[in-house]
């Protein structure tokens, strides 16, 4: 055996040695000290000189995904505009963005904000701000870019249509402070009907459902439509003052339970609603998720409305920030949120990327999804 083929021998044997026994758990100091030598490997070695910083980053928006499609890093100078976008001290478009089978995507708009008014529509799809291209931008990210001084300008490149074959359209607009409205409409169906369209659960949503109610109520209203298509959340204590609404006093509206026990509690009306008698149809469809879903399946776990419409996203994890000695601030998810029934309608995400996981939204994604069965008060049976 040559001296070289000795040399290879003992290095293998050297890692069969290191190396721990099939099915044996490696211990965290032993997964740290492996990133640590993969890191440091990376810095002695690499091709290219690289600092840690993205390295870290990488590894930080790695190790989230791992987890769910929900818990998120956000960078230090991002969480300080969006924290000024939300003040208003700095202003934006007046759009909500989501990434879309891997595109940002102008997922709501604003009534009379400036994407509405410069002729931009859900759906549309971001590619450039100023020119400079945003792919590969997370939505904070290029919100980030959008946002900017009252009054300032800014040219947005998009696509309308299908993937393959975009209609590419160009918009110039000024940046201003745009406060979002909960409730986007309300009026009379017909002569008995009251219809409210409430779009996301923004602070104050409940005054506005209130108000509505009252409008409507004076107009004839004898029965109502809630729509909450669209609707991606919010708030979640304003879900249950707009369920309260709807409900007796001391209703059980939903519960959350987590890994540490201050995350678990039950959430309840505290006052009986004007319109507790008041006959209620909610809509709901794919964008339907989070505080929507939980208010619709209280009001079904309580045989209070009838849902119509389309599979709702299936979102039902609560996530908090937790702000980090850097200024960075990491979104975990925290607890699980569970209908009245004790119904978790959160879809499945094992297995799919988070891109996946919200292409996939208000589709069936396993046939298990729906066979557990459950009972409303009334004794309805529900999946």
């Amino acid at each position: 055996m040559s001296g070289r083929a000795r040399g290879l021998a003992a290095l293998v044997a050297l890692a069969a040695l290191a190396a721990p026994a099939a099915g044996q758990q490696r211990s965290a100091y032993e997964e740290l000290q492996t990133f640590s030598g993969v890191l440091n490997n990376i810095r002695l070695n690499y091709v290219d000189s690289v600092s840690y910083a993205p390295l870290v980053r990488a590894a930080i928006a790695g190790m989230l995904r791992a987890l769910d499609p929900h818990s998120a890093f956000i960078a230090r100078d991002e969480q300080t505009v969006l924290d000024q976008v939300e003040s208003g001290r700095l202003a934006a478009i007046g759009a909500r963005l989501e990434e879309v089978d891997g595109a940002l995507t102008l997922t709501s708009v604003g009534p009379d904000g400036p994407a509405a008014r410069a002729g931009i529509q859900p759906g549309d799809r971001l590619v450039a701000v100023d020119d400079v291209p945003v792919a590969g931008l997370s939505p904070s990210a290029a919100l980030v870019r959008l946002a900017g001084e009252p009054g300032s300008r800014l040219r947005l490149t998009l696509e309308r249509g299908p993937r393959l074959e975009p209609q590419s359209f160009q918009v110039a607009l000024k940046r201003r402070v745009y406060r979002w409205p909960a409730v986007v409409g309300a009026g009379m169906a017909d002569s008995v009907t009251g219809f409210i369209a409430l779009r996301e659960f923004s602070p104050g949503a409940a005054a506005e459902v209130r108000a509505a109610l009252k409008r409507l109520r004076g107009q004839g209203a004898r029965r109502l439509i809630l729509d909450l298509r669209n609707n991606p959340g919010g708030v979640v204590t304003e879900s249950v003052e707009i369920a309260a609404e709807f409900l007796p006093k001391k209703t059980l509206v939903f519960r959350t339970r987590g890994r540490k026990a201050d995350v678990d509690a039950d959430f309840v009306t505290d006052h009986t609603g004007d319109a507790v008698d008041l006959p209620l149809i909610l809509l709901v469809d794919g964008g339907s998720a989070s505080a929507s879903e939980a208010l619709a399946g209280a009001l079904q776990d309580h045989d209070r409305a009838l849902v119509l419409g389309r599979r709702t996203f299936g979102k039902a994890l609560v996530q908090t920030g937790f702000p980090l000695q850097s200024g960075d601030v990491v979104w975990l998810t925290i607890g699980r949120v569970l209908t009245p029934s004790g119904r978790f309608i959160q879809r499945r995400y094992t297995g799919l990327s988070p891109e996946q996981y919200r292409a996939l939204r208000g589709t069936p994604t396993a046939a298990e999804d729906t066979t557990a069965t459950y009972r409303t008060d009334a004794g309805r049976v529900v999946r």
